[in-house]
């Protein structure tokens, strides 16, 4: 393995320290400071070019890989479009019943929600709610409120019935 291109140019320093004479500043005599200085110039280059290179090549497979993760997210979007559109037809078909195979069940639980009409709601309640860049509301605070006789202007609590395929 060769050298690190810390000691490189380390390697140069001490090069140009111990190829010249300290008090006159010339090259010594027999001393093939040129020489020694190309051969580790060009190591260096060399060690840089490397490190590019590697570079360059991380650089194409982080690249790779985002477009594969664009890829992939694109078509999970699409399936789950699907998914969507396949669930309100099967709904629209059972319009609420149970239904068995061997190889399918669905059924339905109840589930309530909570609906905000904002306007209304901050008129009156605007300490229930926390600024973000428009209002969110604390639903399961407001659904006990609600559930323990309070009125609260603009919010209703809507039943649902949720349907679960197996």
């Amino acid at each position: 393995m060769g050298m690190a291109l810390y000691e490189i140019d380390q390697q140069l320093i001490n090069l140009f320290e111990m190829g010249m004479d300290s008090e006159t500043g010339e090259i010594l005599e027999g001393y093939e400071l040129d020489t020694k200085i190309a051969e580790l110039e060009m190591a260096r280059d060399k060690k840089i070019e490397g490190v590019c290179l590697w570079y360059k090549n991380l650089q194409a497979e982080a690249n790779s890989i985002k477009e594969e993760e664009n890829n992939l997210s694109s078509r999970r979007k699409q399936k789950e479009k699907t998914i969507a559109s396949l669930e309100k037809y099967v709904a629209n078909a059972l319009n609420g019943e149970e239904f068995e195979t061997p190889k399918v069940l669905i059924k339905y639980r109840k589930s309530s929600v909570v609906e905000v009409d904002e306007e209304k709601f901050l008129k009156k309640h605007k300490k229930l709610c926390e600024k973000v860049v428009s209002y969110k509301f604390n639903k399961n605070e407001l659904k006990k409120m609600i559930q323990n006789g309070e009125t609260l202007s603009g919010v209703e609590i809507i039943d649902k019935r949720n349907m679960s395929i197996k």
